[in-house]
């Protein structure tokens, strides 16, 4: 598998990859910029702390987590909640202040906080436990989430102290869109804190051919700047899926958001066009998602469903493994084809809870 190292270099808080001898093999941009050069790990810790953090990294202490003090650059020592992840003869540790002081906390902008601890508990709790390799990490989320949700805590009493200012000049919505954006990344804490499936969740059904013109009325204006034609070939029936509608969304955002960058990498002045199509048949529905983009060499084909594989400079390689995760827990399943300088059709498939012939398509 190819992990997307720029994901793994670029995660929030220090993270190291060490040998069974403490040997530092490998560490994350925020552990180079918080902590001093060593070799060996052990030299990290202050040096009364060395054996307990000893103990720890050779399993004498059984514990999960460890709070340990250690060397800043500065050498100023500083208290961390150490979690460590074994994994065949490397161990991974995550490093979390215990503390964070209240005035470094207004330094952060809340809505990317906020993106990227959605993000973090997404690929904990839903793409890495479907990969051997990666699947102890589920491990440590229950306490990591701890760590998430403090900050979160903060930046939703920011917002709302925010709330009444922004009402003034007439923004209040952007408060309410925040706000309701924290209150969603709380539900999935608070359904993997208790250990909830993805799929035991409740199935809301969803209206596919109205799912559909939602999404692309949003990217419509995108299009147009873009010069990129969608259009769209409804079947003629009232189709309801079983499967939440904000699922359905997020499929169909993440396709449309690769359909327009493969459109935007062509350089030939060649006119861009995305067509969806919707087919019912008794007991499922197909969705074809169709672009001339700059299509997908066979190797990136193979790995696309690959959670941390990108091609993309700043891609995490986590959309397309989720999509796929949330078509198979509902039952269904993806297929791509695809050309390189010619184009990429999808196919996604899903079950039909019920049917009914429309007579326009509003």
């Amino acid at each position: 598998m190819t992990l997307n190292i720029n994901l793994l270099k670029n995660l929030p808080f220090p993270y190291f990859v060490i040998d069974r001898n403490f040997k530092i093999l490998f560490q994350s941009n925020k552990a180079i910029e918080e902590f001093s050069f060593k070799k060996n790990f052990l030299n990290l810790a202050v040096e009364s702390s060395r054996k307990k953090l000893k103990d720890f990294l050779s399993d004498i202490n059984d514990s999960p987590h460890l709070n340990i003090c250690m060397l800043k650059k500065n050498l100023k020592a500083c208290s961390v909640r150490l979690y460590k992840l074994p994994s065949d003869e490397e161990l991974h540790l995550f490093c979390f202040p215990n503390e964070i002081d209240s005035d470094e906390r207004l330094q952060v902008d809340p809505l990317c906080q906020k993106q990227d601890n959605e993000m973090n508990i997404q690929v904990i709790t839903e793409v890495l436990p479907n990969n051997d390799y990666f699947a102890s990490i589920g491990k440590l989320a229950a306490g990591i989430v701890h760590e998430i949700r403090n900050p979160l805590t903060a930046v939703k009493g920011f917002i709302q102290l925010l709330k009444p200012y922004l009402s003034e000049i007439g923004k209040e919505y952007y408060a309410d869109v925040a706000l309701e954006e924290i209150n969603r990344t709380n539900e999935i804490i608070f359904e993997f804190l208790n250990n909830a499936k993805p799929n035991d969740r409740m199935k809301q059904p969803a209206h596919l051919n109205k799912i559909i013109r939602d999404v692309v009325i949003l990217y419509k204006s995108e299009a147009i700047l873009r010069n990129i034609n969608i259009t769209v070939d409804y079947d003629d029936h009232d189709t309801v899926l079983q499967l939440e509608d904000k699922q359905l969304k997020h499929i169909l955002t993440n396709i449309l958001n690769n359909a327009i960058e493969a459109l935007s990498d062509r350089k030939d002045g060649v006119q861009g066009c995305i067509h969806i199509a919707t087919k019912v048949r008794e007991d499922h529905a197909v969705i074809f998602i169709e672009d001339n983009g700059c299509g997908m060499s066979k190797e990136t084909l193979e790995s696309l469903f690959l959670p941390f594989y990108s091609t993309k400079e700043n891609g995490t390689g986590i959309g397309m493994p989720l999509c796929k995760k949330i078509i198979e827990d509902n039952g269904g399943q993806i297929e791509i084809s695809s050309i390189v300088n010619t184009g990429t059709i999808i196919k996604v498939v899903l079950p039909v809870v019920q049917k009914a012939k429309l007579t326009s398509i509003v």
